[in-house]
């Protein structure tokens, strides 16, 4: 599944997680598991419908063994998540370009979604999460796209400061945080009207359809640094 944003929506989300992650950790030492999954279907026109997710059912199953309600209620981990794919939602809507804009929140599964009329839209939605991101925390990440009738590609700037920070009190708690991260995944899958011929990055594979893409990474190397994501595809025109 390295991006949500694109990826600086992930990373919103990841700050989001960490009081949850940071207390569950001081409890006892493990591995929590939660899937972040980004999906683009383009078409032939370059238009498409954009996708994020966040699943952390396996996560809440394993807090709510070493944590009462009470205490669950109190991180109110997930009303925080909730509340800031509500602004999200809100502030696409003002957007040109964008349609459909919706988020699902049930049973700790989170997404968003919307359609958008071209790739510049696209990139204009990418924009604002990283803009919105920026005023919650010293992110700086994001991903910019480039479309051809028989060519896509993504660019992705670096995530920092979250996993190395100068901040004594923060560094401590990434610290902590990172145990449980290490069966935490995220994806990106892309879906074209052609069949793929070429790809850039080696990391990624073709679909059994020959039409997707896709791309996965432990989060915890998306947040080094270390997962590059970014990729030029090429295809046929249908």
């Amino acid at each position: 599944m390295h991006p949500t944003s694109d990826l600086s929506r992930a990373a919103r989300l990841w700050r989001l997680a960490l009081r949850t992650l940071t207390l569950v950790t001081l409890l006892f030492v493990s591995t929590a598991c939660f899937d972040i999954e980004e999906e683009i279907t383009l078409k032939k026109d370059g238009s498409g419908t954009y996708q994020i997710s966040v699943d952390m059912t396996q996560m809440m199953e394993m807090m709510s063994g070493f944590m009462t309600e009470e205490q669950m209620a109190e991180s109110d981990m997930f009303g925080s998540m909730d509340s800031a794919l509500q602004v999200q939602v809100e502030t696409l809507r003002e957007m040109d370009g964008l349609s459909n804009v919706r988020h699902m929140s049930e049973n700790f599964r989170f997404s968003l979604t919307y359609d958008f009329a071209d790739i510049d839209a696209l990139n204009a939605a990418a924009s604002a999460g990283s803009a919105i991101d920026n005023t919650t925390g010293p992110v700086t990440s994001g991903a910019s796209y480039k479309w051809t009738p028989k060519s896509f590609e993504r660019e992705n700037k670096p995530i920092d400061n979250l996993l190395n920070s100068e901040d004594e009190e923060q560094a401590e708690a990434m610290e902590m945080a990172k145990m449980m991260l290490a069966d935490a995944h995220y994806s990106i899958t892309y879906h074209f009207p052609g069949k793929v011929k070429k790809l850039t990055n080696d990391a990624a594979e073709i679909g059994a359809d020959n039409r997707s893409v896709i791309l996965s990474s432990n989060f915890l190397d998306i947040l080094d640094g270390e997962a590059e994501l970014g990729n030029k595809i090429t295809f046929k025109k249908r």
